[in-house]
């Protein structure tokens, strides 16, 4: 399984190449919902796991650039932890390897934590991901 932790768009060509692969998702709904519109058709081999975007409940932006992201990012760790349980859970199947951006720098720790193998990519911003494979 490949579990893509991204922002805004995972590489959804790579579920042609390995259709026995499943592909899952783990973004905001916001996110997710502009990547996997009902406009177009989501190949079987991917599915989009919503995670908490971090903004309590309640909460007043003060208009300080990056503000959502520095949310985002200090419940990411926990937030993707709980999204790789559950799509295991979900799939039935085990997570054999993690790929993901180097800037979700907790994901090392996880994949060690875990015992996965895992791949860290330097990519653009716009390809932010994180991968499971199983």
């Amino acid at each position: 399984m490949l579990l893509f932790l991204h922002s805004p768009s995972p590489p959804t060509q790579l579920h042609s190449s390995s259709p026995n692969t499943l592909f899952s998702s783990f973004s905001t709904a916001q996110s997710n919902n502009s990547i996997f519109s009902t406009s177009q058709s989501t190949p079987p081999n991917i599915k989009a796991y919503n995670v908490d975007d971090g903004v309590p409940e309640g909460y007043v932006f003060v208009e300080k650039p990056q503000e959502d992201i520095e949310l985002f990012m200090i419940v990411a760790p926990q937030n993707f932890s709980k999204g790789m349980e559950m799509a295991v859970e979900e799939s039935g199947r085990k997570l054999s390897c993690l790929v993901t951006n180097a800037f979700f720098w907790f994901a090392k720790e996880m994949a060690l934590e875990n015992g996965y193998p895992f791949i860290l990519l330097g990519l653009v911003p716009s390809l932010l991901m994180f991968i499971l494979i199983y």
